[in-house]
């Protein structure tokens, strides 16, 4: 069960990591998308997000061996 919401929430930021990338790009290109904040303050929190989850993830794995 932990393991499939920590894929829902990776699937979740790289889907997240790729709209950002396309507004930007549409951006570079002169075009814009309505946006609600900066995207590279936006981009830094998704990127820390998934350290914390892959962080997450490794200590649930240790505690499961342990119990195992």
């Amino acid at each position: 069960m932990l393991f499939l919401r920590h894929k829902q929430a990776i699937t979740q930021n790289q889907n997240q990591i790729l709209s950002l990338l396309k507004r930007q790009q549409l951006e570079r290109q002169g075009q814009s998308m309505p946006q609600t904040g900066s995207l590279k303050i936006r981009l830094e929190m998704i990127l820390w997000i998934g350290k914390i989850e892959n962080y997450l993830m490794v200590q649930a794995k240790e505690l499961v061996g342990l119990v195992v």
